[in-house]
């Protein structure tokens, strides 16, 4: 169900993540089937080995700000809460300083106002009003059961590398190659999901996954990385499954409907040993994929600069 490709070299993964690759089957203007770029998402990790866990869910961070804070993947009505408690301190905390955070109104301050479940409604989470929201708190590092991913594989690719880079002990990488480790850029194909949204709403069914966006005007960051979130609207019902888990139930289900052009790999990813990063890093900076690219502002820009001496000498 997950095509999974090792790559050679730097040059053979970047090769493969180029939307003109055979592997990613989106048709040219001119051709029958032309359709826009869009047509998969893609999220980088440092290491391949990893599922697409939410933060929310990962037993391994912490479920928000405050010292009772639990960790994650609790019961579901816990769950839910401390969520909604992190998300919570963030928008308060925000607005104490005086930052505007984009979708940020009344569904916190005021319980009963008109659109806001009502309080003894507290078991149906996320609330759709809010999910812009929640989708910048996730994208500034707040435990959310969002997951970030982009419609560019060489993001995907940026993220994955600098990050394995950094545990790498930069600049002095090379005295730590050689290390039995992965980087990963997984991929998945949307047309699979926006197919099931319809799929799932004909049959009065919640929808499994469903993309989630905040608008890039208002945030450079996500802008200058192409940003959208996957959102799982059925984890608490199923456990909390990693991301991968819930599209491999989606295809499942649609090709037993009679969706036939969905029974090929719906996920694919692209793999590359730790020892090739630091080429893999040079190269996407001749591509201008940077630290400054990705966050622009002025403290990344020095920062960037700091990277090309490190790997250009």
């Amino acid at each position: 169900m997950i095509k999974t490709i090792t790559a050679t070299s730097a040059e053979d993964f970047l090769a493969y993540l180029r939307l003109s690759h055979p592997i990613w089957k989106i048709a040219l203007p001119g051709d029958a089937e032309w359709v826009n770029r869009e047509v998969w998402a893609f999220r980088g990790q440092s290491d391949a080995s990893w599922s697409l866990v939410p933060s929310a869910f990962r037993k391994t961070s912490a479920l928000g700000f405050r010292p009772s804070s639990q960790p994650p993947a609790l019961k579901s009505f816990d769950q839910q809460n401390q969520e909604r408690k992190a998300l919570n301190d963030f928008l308060f905390f925000a607005d104490q300083i005086g930052l505007e955070i984009p979708g940020d109104g009344p569904h916190f301050r005021f319980p009963q106002f008109p659109g806001h479940p009502q309080k003894l409604d507290l078991t149906s989470w996320p609330w759709e009003p809010i999910l812009e929201t929640l989708a910048v708190a996730q994208h500034h590092g707040v435990p959310t059961r969002l997951l970030d991913f982009t419609y560019d594989p060489y993001v995907a690719a940026f993220f994955a590398s600098y990050d394995a880079w950094e545990n790498l002990g930069r600049p002095n990488y090379e005295e730590n190659l050689n290390v039995d480790k992965t980087i990963g850029v997984w991929a998945i194909n949307l047309p699979l999901l926006y197919n099931s949204v319809g799929f799932y709403s004909h049959h009065n069914k919640i929808a499994r996954v469903i993309l989630v966006t905040a608008p890039r005007a208002k945030n450079s960051y996500l802008h200058s990385q192409a940003g959208l979130f996957f959102l799982d609207m059925q984890a608490d019902a199923y456990a909390y499954p990693p991301i991968e888990n819930a599209v491999i139930d989606i295809q499942s289900e649609l090709v037993s409907q009679g969706y036939s052009e969905f029974q090929p790999e719906q996920i694919i990813k692209i793999q590359l040993s730790w020892n090739f990063v630091p080429k893999l890093l040079a190269l996407l900076w001749l591509e201008f994929y940077n630290i400054a690219k990705m966050q622009p502002t002025l403290d990344k820009s020095v920062q960037a600069l700091k990277d090309h001496k490190d790997l250009f000498g």
